[in-house]
């Protein structure tokens, strides 16, 4: 598993620039969508979403600049382990979800690191999460906190801040849909 992971970013730090131009896929949703422009994944592929157990018949691919094509949105945050904010701006996670036609309740976002949360639909569709593409207007590097990272609205409520930080998911690659 730690393998893939080194794997994944030596091949995103060796993609020359021209190639992230040319529209590669980023991100991957998966499950019950209605939408589907990939085919399967499985057990037996030798990626990172087989590594990491993910397997589906199709998928939603997304690529960086169809992300930053969504209506965009800016929040502003204080990183994990960092003592001031920065403002991230990406599309809602909701947009993104809609595009792929996502009809489940529940929401696995996983992360390069194996880190896979579940997140209740009507959190997403109340709170209004952003899936942040860039961070003080630069697109986030994997081995950062890139490509994408979901952010959450600041909140009064202490017990809603800490849920939302455990839903604050960084390094983000696929999202299944349930």
């Amino acid at each position: 598993m730690i393998r893939s992971v080194l794997l994944a970013a030596a091949i995103a730090v060796a993609v020359p620039a021209s190639l992230e131009a040319a529209g590669l896929p980023v991100l991957t949703i998966s499950g019950t969508i209605e939408t589907a422009n990939r085919g399967p994944s499985t057990t037996g592929d030798h990626t990172l979403l087989a590594a990491q157990g993910i397997v589906f018949d199709r998928g939603f691919t997304m690529s960086l600049e169809e992300l930053a094509g969504l209506p965009q949105v800016e929040r502003q945050a204080v990183p994990e382990g960092e003592e001031t904010k920065v403002t991230y701006s990406g599309p809602r996670l909701v947009d993104v979800l809609e595009a792929a036609g996502a009809m489940g309740e529940t929401v696995i976002v996983n992360a390069l690191d194996s880190y896979a949360p579940e997140i209740p639909m009507a959190m997403i569709k109340q709170h209004n999460p952003i899936l942040a593409i860039s961070r003080e207007g630069t697109p986030m590097p994997i081995g950062g906190q890139g490509p994408m990272v979901i952010v959450w609205p600041s909140t009064g409520n202490p017990d809603l801040a800490e849920q939302f930080r455990g839903w604050a998911v960084w390094a983000v690659y696929h999202i299944g849909v349930r």
